[in-house]
C-alpha cells in the first residue's frame, strides 16, 4: 500500500477505509485471472423471451481477479437497487462460480477509494 497522505478526510470515514485496506494487504491472490466486464449491471445486460441474450458495454473490459467485477458490480447494485438487491447478487454471484471470495474486502474497498483519490477523473 502507498503511504498514506498527509490529510485524512474524515468526512468519507477514510482512515477507517484506510485502515481495513492497509490490514487486508498485502494478500494472496485467490483466484486465477479472468475476463472483467468492468460495468456489469442491469443495463448491460439483454433478455430475450425470459433468457440472457447478452452482456453489452465492453469498453472497461480487462484480464484480473473475478473479485474486482463483483465488487464493482456490487457497488452499483447498492446505488441503484439498494442493499438487499446487492447481498442477493453476491450470494447468487458467489453460489455460480468457483471463486474464492476470502479478499473480497479488498475489492469492496479498492473501487470508493479510487474514486475519492481522484475525484473528476473517474
Amino acid at each position: 500500500m502507498q503511504q498514506p497522505l498527509a490529510h485524512v478526510n474524515g468526512s468519507l470515514d477514510e482512515g477507517r477505509i484506510r485502515e481495513t485496506l492497509a490490514a487486508a494487504t498485502p494478500f494472496p491472490r485467490q483466484n486465477a485471472p479472468a475476463l472483467l466486464h468492468g460495468d456489469y449491471w442491469p443495463g448491460n445486460i439483454l433478455w430475450q423471451a425470459g433468457r440472457l441474450a447478452a452482456v453489452i458495454d465492453w469498453e472497461d473490459a480487462e484480464l484480473g481477479d473475478p473479485l474486482a467485477d463483483l465488487a464493482i458490480s456490487r457497488l452499483i447494485f447498492y446505488g441503484f437497487y439498494g442493499r438487499e438487491a446487492m447481498q442477493a447478487f453476491t450470494r447468487q454471484y458467489l453460489a455460480k462460480t468457483a471463486i474464492d471470495p476470502r479478499s473480497l474486502p479488498y475489492w469492496i474497498y479498492t473501487p470508493p477509494c479510487a474514486w475519492c483519490a481522484w475525484p473528476g477523473q473517474i
